[in-house]
């Protein structure tokens, strides 16, 4: 986060709302046993249209081995005053746990889903999910890893070492490769499709870090795997912007001294539209 995100930062939160940031959001919940560092954070709108507004979770990124929810503070706080419930959790990472962003809520929803067609989760059922808006989010390692390679990070990046180094963990970590290796489920599962939520992904094509390619070819493979005959069941949408880099989903609702990020209308609008409107007039 530069200076003028965190002068914001600072001055919203000790000269605007002061003592009312404790009504605002509640802080530090325990959601798991299994580790000290899975706590989250869960941000209260004011009155909406919505009796129930909705919920988002926000997972943050962090190349699968850092980040903390607090450095989400000012991002989910804009979510918050568009009248969403938003809830960003810490988890458990690298050398302790997998994944980061839009990565980790693919794979896990949709290895879940395939699981229950293949009538071989016997694991306590997940939360319904409504929708996954994935952001800018890897979906196959291996070509990834070759964005890495280009760039030279791949020695210091811990992608590798968390995917489990070899070609073969790769692609078990990789979702695309996860809905090609069970495309007969899409062709004769209802059982699949009930449990396939919604899903936007969001890419920008001026990102460096993690190319527009991957929502590109994870859209193409849903494309693929899905007959024609059936895609009226399941809702996969593609948004791809042309000026957004890597950081920018998510600097670009973060509050600055400099003025409003001028791709901040079009986050807004993906999602609000995938989302629904708390604020919308009835």
């Amino acid at each position: 986060m530069d200076l003028p995100r965190v002068a914001s930062y600072l001055h919203w939160r000790y000269f605007e709302v002061q003592d009312t940031f404790r009504q605002l959001v509640s802080r530090n919940i325990q959601y798991s046993d299994a580790h000290a560092s899975c706590l989250l954070d869960v941000y209260h709108p004011e009155q909406t249209s919505e009796s129930k507004p909705p919920i988002i979770l926000f997972i943050h990124g962090g190349s699968w081995s850092s980040g903390s929810k607090l450095l989400y503070t000012s991002f989910a706080n804009t979510l918050r005053e568009l009248g969403y419930v938003v809830v960003v959790p810490d988890y458990r990472k690298y050398p302790q746990g997998h994944s980061a962003g839009g990565h980790l809520c693919a794979q896990v929803v949709l290895k879940h889903a395939i699981d229950i067609a293949k009538k071989q989760d016997n694991q306590e059922a997940l939360p319904h999910v409504k929708g996954l808006l994935l952001v800018a989010g890897v979906y196959s390692i291996e070509q990834h890893l070759l964005t890495e390679q280009h760039r030279g990070i791949e020695k210091i990046s811990a992608m590798t070492r968390v995917m489990g180094t070899t070609l073969e963990n790769f692609r078990i970590n990789s979702p695309i490769y996860l809905l090609e290796s069970n495309e007969d489920l899409f062709s004769d599962s209802d059982e699949l499709l009930k449990y396939i939520p919604r899903i936007m992904l969001v890419h920008g094509e001026k990102d460096t870090t993690v190319l527009a390619e991957q929502s590109v070819d994870m859209y193409n493979t849903f494309t693929q795997v899905v007959p024609p005959e059936r895609r009226g069941d399941v809702d996969v949408r593609i948004r791809l912007h042309k000026r957004l880099k890597h950081a920018q989903c998510v600097t670009a609702l973060m509050p600055t001294l400099l003025g409003e990020d001028r791709l901040k209308k079009s986050l807004v609008k993906d999602i609000q539209e995938f989302v629904g409107n708390p604020h919308r007039e009835e």
